[in-house]
């Protein structure tokens, strides 16, 4: 049988200056910038760190990551709003901030899987790990599939992105955490055993979280050597189990369930501390950084205020890519920071491939390499090519969106880019045509009545 993924070691070469680098958290921007649909504070008021601001559009609850003052609210669309925080650097826990244990007077062995749903939906824990479903779900969505299935909890502690320490770092800085948020996952779940998944070039960190699990804890370490990509969940339970799940399926297939790092360690800090989530761990590297570094960043921080914390050169041939050089995008320095935008990665212009072909040259590159078995250059005409269906036909959900295919593309073309905009197209057609089926629906039901 066809492996259903490979791992690319050659994109693991990159730059390391930060895996050593304790993470810094003293980073305060000077105002944060966050979009809601839903504004549930006004103008001048005075908000703390965990603050609620009001809902994104996906009606998830959206926290304020620094104390200060809402210095500005601006429509900027029919359904958007940008809220601006002016910092006041006193770091000033809100009022609301109350840790679910202590308020309801609950243990870990005594919570249930609504209780946890509940304090991940209320603390905004955010969804990192990489899943190939046609969309991905989020961590709550994630324990109510698999309650009653999982028997194994997997942690995920190597990191997506060639740059990217910032997960080794969480998993050194953060250790108690991670062992917390996992036992209150296994107790919730009713799970038996559980599994961290760590590079084995971090030993450092394999060593202390060994170390600090208890006999009767039944969680095992396993390691795992550097290989790209290695985030998804798919490409997780192959390295623990062997197993292959066909790509439509899901980690509960297996009687798993996957988090990373970032995400475990929210849960634990929401539940035991009652943290919202404002911010998340940043590598911040590049040949055009001169203190590259770790350091944790509030959300809807601009990019400028992070770029000149950590001493990106502000030059012409600069760029920066947020979310990584392999899968990420370019930002300039007005944007602001969001949730999966870590790697940050400045490269002076002489170190970024460039992607500009347009011709294939037919030579198999992208599919030797794809890690899902695809066929990316097909994938990549739904977008540029006008033919309809070609996407689904070639199985383009199950596209990880790792962008090795890009990169080894010797003709340039821009694959990843192409494929990402093609599943937009599917999307959106998708949707259209719920939506007429739907009103087709309702009209027949109406004449049925009359």
């Amino acid at each position: 049988m066809l492996k259903l993924f490979r791992k690319n070691k050659a994109f693991c070469k990159a730059d390391k200056k930060t895996s050593g680098l304790v993470t810094d958290v003293n980073f305060a921007p000077k105002e944060i910038y966050l979009t809601l649909c839903e504004v549930a504070v006004s103008d001048g008021a005075t908000v703390g760190v965990g603050e609620k601001l009001g809902c994104d559009c996906d009606k998830k609850a959206v926290y304020s990551g620094v104390s200060g003052k809402v210095s500005e609210i601006i429509k900027i669309s029919d359904n958007n709003y940008r809220v601006r925080i002016e910092n006041d650097f006193a770091r000033t826990l809100s009022d609301t901030v109350i840790p679910f244990g202590k308020e309801h007077n609950i243990k870990v062995t005594d919570i249930t899987s609504e209780m946890l749903i509940s304090v991940i939906e209320n603390s905004a824990v955010n969804t990192r790990g990489k899943q190939i479903t046609e969309s991905n779900r989020t961590v709550s969505q994630r324990i109510s599939d698999s309650f009653g299935k999982a028997k194994q909890i997997v942690i995920n502690c190597v990191g997506g992105e060639p740059y990217d320490t910032s997960v080794g770092r969480i998993l050194l800085d953060n250790t108690e955490d991670i062992l917390n948020g996992m036992k209150i996952v296994m107790a919730a779940m009713k799970i038996g055993e559980g599994a961290i998944l760590v590079d084995s070039q971090n030993t450092q960190a394999a060593n202390k979280i060994s170390g600090m699990i208890g006999k009767t804890d039944n969680i095992k370490v396993v390691l795992s050597d550097p290989a790209y990509p290695a985030d998804n969940e798919h490409t997780i339970i192959y390295t623990l189990t062997t197993i292959e799940i066909s790509r439509t399926r899901n980690a509960e297939r297996v009687k798993c369930i996957v988090f990373d790092a970032h995400e475990i360690a929210s849960i634990a800090r929401a539940f035991v501390y009652g943290e919202r989530e404002t911010g998340e761990t940043v590598t911040v590297s590049g040949d055009a950084v001169e203190n590259p570094m770790n350091v944790f960043v509030p959300y809807g921080t601009k990019i400028s205020e992070i770029a000149d914390y950590c001493s990106v050169k502000n030059e012409d041939d600069v760029r920066i890519f947020a979310g990584g050089i392999m899968r990420g995008r370019e930002a300039s320095r007005d944007d602001v920071f969001e949730c999966g935008m870590s790697p940050i990665v400045a490269l002076r212009a002489k170190s970024v491939p460039k992607f500009e072909g347009i011709r294939c040259i037919r030579c198999g590159e992208c599919s030797s390499a794809c890690p899902m078995l695809l066929m990316p250059m097909y994938l990549s005409l739904a977008s540029t090519g006008g033919l309809k269906n070609i996407g689904k036909l070639f199985d383009i959900s199950a596209c990880v969106e790792c962008g090795v295919c890009q990169y080894v593309c010797p003709a340039g073309i821009p694959l990843l880019e192409n494929i990402k905009k093609a599943k937009s197209i599917e999307k959106r057609e998708d949707n259209a045509e719920k939506e007429v089926k739907t009103n087709t629906k309702d009209t027949s039901d109406g004449s049925d009545n009359k």
